[in-house]
Protein backbone atom coordinates (compact mmCIF):
# COMPACT_ATOMS: atom_id res chain seq x y z
CA UNK A 1 0.00 0.00 0.00
CA UNK A 2 1.28 3.54 -0.69
CA UNK A 3 2.57 5.66 2.17
CA UNK A 4 1.12 9.14 2.13
CA UNK A 5 3.21 11.97 3.50
CA UNK A 6 1.73 15.36 4.47
CA UNK A 7 3.12 18.48 2.77
CA UNK A 8 5.92 16.67 0.88
CA UNK A 9 6.88 19.83 -0.97
CA UNK A 10 7.71 21.72 2.22
CA UNK A 11 9.60 19.05 4.14
CA UNK A 12 12.58 16.82 3.58
CA UNK A 13 11.66 13.70 1.64
CA UNK A 14 14.98 12.46 0.26
CA UNK A 15 18.27 11.40 1.70
CA UNK A 16 21.15 13.87 1.80
CA UNK A 17 23.47 11.41 0.07
CA UNK A 18 27.18 11.43 0.77
CA UNK A 19 27.31 15.21 1.00
CA UNK A 20 30.48 15.33 -1.04
CA UNK A 21 34.10 14.76 0.02
CA UNK A 22 34.83 15.74 3.60
CA UNK A 23 31.21 16.42 4.52
CA UNK A 24 30.43 16.04 8.21
CA UNK A 25 26.86 14.77 7.89
CA UNK A 26 25.75 15.11 11.56
CA UNK A 27 26.11 18.88 11.26
CA UNK A 28 23.76 18.75 8.27
CA UNK A 29 20.92 17.21 10.31
CA UNK A 30 18.90 20.44 10.12
CA UNK A 31 18.68 20.29 6.32
CA UNK A 32 15.07 19.22 6.80
CA UNK A 33 14.09 22.59 8.25
CA UNK A 34 16.37 25.09 10.02
CA UNK A 35 19.19 25.24 7.46
CA UNK A 36 17.02 25.86 4.37
CA UNK A 37 14.92 28.29 6.42
CA UNK A 38 18.07 30.32 7.10
CA UNK A 39 18.77 30.25 3.36
CA UNK A 40 15.23 31.32 2.47
CA UNK A 41 15.30 34.30 4.83
CA UNK A 42 18.45 35.81 3.34
CA UNK A 43 19.97 34.47 0.11
CA UNK A 44 17.10 35.14 -2.35
CA UNK A 45 16.85 38.72 -1.08
CA UNK A 46 20.61 39.22 -1.40
CA UNK A 47 20.47 37.93 -4.96
CA UNK A 48 17.88 40.64 -5.63
CA UNK A 49 19.92 43.26 -3.73
CA UNK A 50 23.63 42.29 -3.86
CA UNK A 51 25.73 43.63 -1.01
CA UNK A 52 22.72 44.75 1.03
CA UNK A 53 23.02 45.19 4.78
CA UNK A 54 21.17 42.66 6.93
CA UNK A 55 19.76 42.85 10.46
CA UNK A 56 19.00 39.65 12.34
CA UNK A 57 17.14 39.70 15.65
CA UNK A 58 18.18 36.51 17.41
CA UNK A 59 16.97 34.81 20.54
CA UNK A 60 14.76 31.98 19.36
CA UNK A 61 17.39 29.30 18.71
CA UNK A 62 19.55 28.31 15.76
CA UNK A 63 17.57 29.65 12.77
CA UNK A 64 18.87 33.18 13.32
CA UNK A 65 22.44 31.85 13.27
CA UNK A 66 21.88 29.91 10.06
CA UNK A 67 20.45 33.11 8.57
CA UNK A 68 23.54 35.04 9.67
CA UNK A 69 25.84 32.43 8.15
CA UNK A 70 24.02 32.39 4.83
CA UNK A 71 23.89 36.19 4.71
CA UNK A 72 27.66 36.42 5.10
CA UNK A 73 28.23 33.62 2.58
CA UNK A 74 25.94 35.32 0.06
CA UNK A 75 27.88 38.58 0.17
CA UNK A 76 25.90 40.85 2.49
CA UNK A 77 27.61 44.20 2.99
CA UNK A 78 27.11 43.91 6.73
CA UNK A 79 25.30 41.50 9.02
CA UNK A 80 24.24 42.82 12.43
CA UNK A 81 23.13 40.10 14.84
CA UNK A 82 21.28 41.23 17.99
CA UNK A 83 20.81 38.92 20.98
CA UNK A 84 21.23 38.74 24.75
CA UNK A 85 22.69 35.23 24.91
CA UNK A 86 26.50 35.23 25.09
CA UNK A 87 26.91 31.78 23.52
CA UNK A 88 24.80 32.62 20.47
CA UNK A 89 26.57 35.96 20.11
CA UNK A 90 29.95 34.21 20.08
CA UNK A 91 28.73 31.84 17.35
CA UNK A 92 27.36 34.75 15.31
CA UNK A 93 30.72 36.50 15.56
CA UNK A 94 32.50 33.30 14.48
CA UNK A 95 30.23 33.26 11.42
CA UNK A 96 31.37 36.75 10.48
CA UNK A 97 28.44 38.75 11.80
CA UNK A 98 28.67 41.89 13.90
CA UNK A 99 27.46 40.54 17.26
CA UNK A 100 25.52 43.11 19.30
CA UNK A 101 24.62 42.22 22.89
CA UNK A 102 21.57 44.18 23.97
CA UNK A 103 17.84 44.07 24.51
CA UNK A 104 15.87 44.93 21.37
CA UNK A 105 15.61 48.72 20.97
CA UNK A 106 12.79 50.51 19.22
CA UNK A 107 14.90 50.68 16.06
CA UNK A 108 18.40 49.52 15.12
CA UNK A 109 18.99 51.63 12.02
CA UNK A 110 18.06 51.12 8.38
CA UNK A 111 18.53 47.79 6.57
CA UNK A 112 17.39 46.46 3.23
CA UNK A 113 16.83 43.01 4.75
CA UNK A 114 15.67 42.27 8.28
CA UNK A 115 14.98 38.94 9.97
CA UNK A 116 13.06 38.32 13.17
CA UNK A 117 14.04 34.96 14.67
CA UNK A 118 13.62 36.01 18.27
CA UNK A 119 10.23 34.84 19.58
CA UNK A 120 10.19 38.29 21.17
CA UNK A 121 7.52 40.87 20.29
CA UNK A 122 9.82 43.86 20.89
CA UNK A 123 12.46 42.34 18.60
CA UNK A 124 9.85 41.78 15.88
CA UNK A 125 8.74 45.40 16.09
CA UNK A 126 12.39 46.50 16.01
CA UNK A 127 12.98 44.49 12.83
CA UNK A 128 9.92 46.06 11.19
CA UNK A 129 10.93 49.61 12.13
CA UNK A 130 14.51 48.98 10.98
CA UNK A 131 13.48 47.89 7.48
CA UNK A 132 14.16 50.47 4.79
CA UNK A 133 11.55 51.74 2.33
CA UNK A 134 10.41 48.86 0.10
CA UNK A 135 12.75 46.58 2.07
CA UNK A 136 12.22 42.94 3.08
CA UNK A 137 11.28 41.93 6.63
CA UNK A 138 10.77 38.25 7.47
CA UNK A 139 9.73 36.57 10.71
CA UNK A 140 10.16 32.87 11.50
CA UNK A 141 7.22 33.05 13.89
CA UNK A 142 7.34 31.68 17.40
CA UNK A 143 4.98 34.38 18.66
CA UNK A 144 2.30 32.35 20.38
CA UNK A 145 -0.39 34.94 20.81
CA UNK A 146 -1.50 38.34 19.55
CA UNK A 147 1.34 40.77 18.78
CA UNK A 148 0.87 44.46 18.05
CA UNK A 149 2.88 45.66 15.08
CA UNK A 150 3.46 49.21 13.74
CA UNK A 151 1.17 48.94 10.74
CA UNK A 152 1.38 52.65 9.89
CA UNK A 153 5.17 52.42 9.70
CA UNK A 154 4.87 49.36 7.47
CA UNK A 155 2.34 51.12 5.25
CA UNK A 156 4.22 54.39 4.89
CA UNK A 157 7.52 52.65 4.10
CA UNK A 158 5.88 50.04 1.88
CA UNK A 159 7.90 47.16 3.33
CA UNK A 160 7.48 43.58 2.22
CA UNK A 161 6.64 41.42 5.24
CA UNK A 162 6.66 37.61 5.25
CA UNK A 163 6.04 35.02 7.91
CA UNK A 164 5.42 31.29 7.53
CA UNK A 165 6.64 27.77 8.22
CA UNK A 166 9.48 27.97 5.76
CA UNK A 167 9.91 26.16 2.45
CA UNK A 168 12.28 23.41 3.53
CA UNK A 169 12.11 20.93 0.67
CA UNK A 170 12.45 23.38 -2.26
CA UNK A 171 15.57 24.92 -0.71
CA UNK A 172 17.50 21.81 0.37
CA UNK A 173 19.66 21.49 -2.76
CA UNK A 174 20.26 25.26 -2.84
CA UNK A 175 21.41 25.18 0.78
CA UNK A 176 23.57 22.12 0.17
CA UNK A 177 25.35 23.95 -2.66
CA UNK A 178 26.69 26.44 -0.09
CA UNK A 179 27.72 23.63 2.27
CA UNK A 180 29.33 21.54 -0.47
CA UNK A 181 31.33 24.51 -1.69
CA UNK A 182 32.51 25.24 1.88
CA UNK A 183 30.98 28.70 1.67
CA UNK A 184 29.21 28.20 5.01
CA UNK A 185 30.49 26.00 7.84
CA UNK A 186 27.33 24.97 9.70
CA UNK A 187 29.37 22.97 12.22
CA UNK A 188 30.02 26.24 14.05
CA UNK A 189 26.36 26.27 15.06
CA UNK A 190 26.17 22.71 16.40
CA UNK A 191 26.85 22.85 20.14
CA UNK A 192 26.65 19.13 20.92
CA UNK A 193 26.79 15.77 19.11
CA UNK A 194 25.79 12.83 21.30
CA UNK A 195 24.77 9.17 20.94
CA UNK A 196 21.05 8.63 20.44
CA UNK A 197 20.92 6.51 23.60
CA UNK A 198 21.75 9.63 25.62
CA UNK A 199 18.63 11.45 24.44
CA UNK A 200 17.04 11.84 27.93
CA UNK A 201 20.19 13.45 29.35
CA UNK A 202 20.70 15.71 26.34
CA UNK A 203 17.11 16.93 26.32
CA UNK A 204 17.26 17.58 30.06
CA UNK A 205 20.33 19.77 29.57
CA UNK A 206 18.65 21.61 26.67
CA UNK A 207 21.76 22.59 24.66
CA UNK A 208 21.35 25.29 22.01
CA UNK A 209 21.86 22.96 19.03
CA UNK A 210 22.20 19.24 19.71
CA UNK A 211 22.46 16.43 17.16
CA UNK A 212 21.74 12.85 18.25
CA UNK A 213 23.49 10.15 16.21
CA UNK A 214 22.93 6.40 15.91
CA UNK A 215 23.85 3.59 13.55
CA UNK A 216 21.39 2.80 10.71
CA UNK A 217 18.55 0.56 11.86
CA UNK A 218 18.74 -1.57 8.72
CA UNK A 219 20.98 -2.11 5.72
CA UNK A 220 20.66 -0.77 2.20
CA UNK A 221 19.84 -4.29 0.95
CA UNK A 222 16.99 -4.49 3.44
CA UNK A 223 15.72 -1.11 2.23
CA UNK A 224 15.68 -2.33 -1.37
CA UNK A 225 13.65 -5.41 -0.39
CA UNK A 226 11.15 -3.26 1.47
CA UNK A 227 10.76 -0.77 -1.41
CA UNK A 228 10.38 -3.52 -4.00
CA UNK A 229 7.52 -5.06 -2.05
CA UNK A 230 5.26 -2.04 -2.55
Amino acid sequence: MPIRRPRPNTSCEREFGSGGPGADIPHWASLSDNIPFGYELTVPHLIAAPGAEVLIMGGGGSIALYAAGFARAAGAGRVDYVDTDRRRLEIAQALGANAIEREPPKRMGTYAITVDASSNADALRCAIRSTEHEGQCSSVGGHFGYVEVPMMTMYVKGINFYTGRGQGRPNIEKSMAFLDAKRFDVSKITTLIAPFDETPRVLAEAPMKAVLVREPLHTRAFEEVIHSSF
